[in-house]
């Protein structure tokens, strides 16, 4: 048993190396993009992209006009916004075509309890239980966003719990991205 999980993983690593893109997300898990052999960009990702943080409960976000009066007030998660930068100075904006995300669960303590419900972003099934999400589809967006639950001191702590990659286009994209 042990030499077939072992040969299973060599062989799930020697994919992730090997990985073509697709326009509805990468079709393994992996951070790293294999687009004709582009490599990520090297401008600093933080002059191109915003990075946002709300707390919430997520009963907000499916009832934010507190319709049933059942919503709880009190957080217990966070609303992540990932945009662009509006840069006056240069005539195209950049937008968003792809995105993947890693968690950085090793305390499994990470949901995402309504990714089923978001229409931008999908959760891979990742061998060996690593949680990651990516775009459902290569259209342009003008954001990306999600909710998870859990680490009320996500912030206060400056916890690092998400690695990630942002694509503009085909060609052009980023890695590293940590927050």
């Amino acid at each position: 048993m042990k030499t077939l999980s072992a040969i299973l993983f060599i062989i799930s690593c020697f994919q992730v190396e090997h990985i073509k893109g697709m326009s509805s997300g990468p079709p393994t898990c992996t951070l790293l993009p294999s687009h004709a052999g582009a490599s990520a960009d090297k401008q600093d990702w933080r002059d191109l992209f915003d990075i946002s943080f709300t707390r919430c409960n997520q009963g907000q976000i499916l009832d934010p006009r507190n319709k049933t009066k059942t919503v709880d007030p009190n957080p217990d998660g966070w609303f992540v916004v990932i945009e662009p930068k509006e840069n006056s100075n240069k005539p195209e904006q950049i937008s968003i075509k792809g995105f993947a995300l890693r968690a950085m669960n090793e305390e499994e303590s990470i949901e995402f309890p309504l990714i089923h419900r978001n229409h931008r972003l999908k959760k891979l099934d990742c061998y060996g239980g690593e949680l990651m999400l990516s775009h459902r589809n290569a259209e342009e967006k003008s954001r990306i966003s999600f909710y998870f639950k859990g680490h009320q001191d996500y912030l206060e702590q400056n916890k690092k719990l998400f690695r990630a990659t942002i694509l503009s286009s085909y060609m052009k994209f980023w890695t590293g991205i940590t927050f």
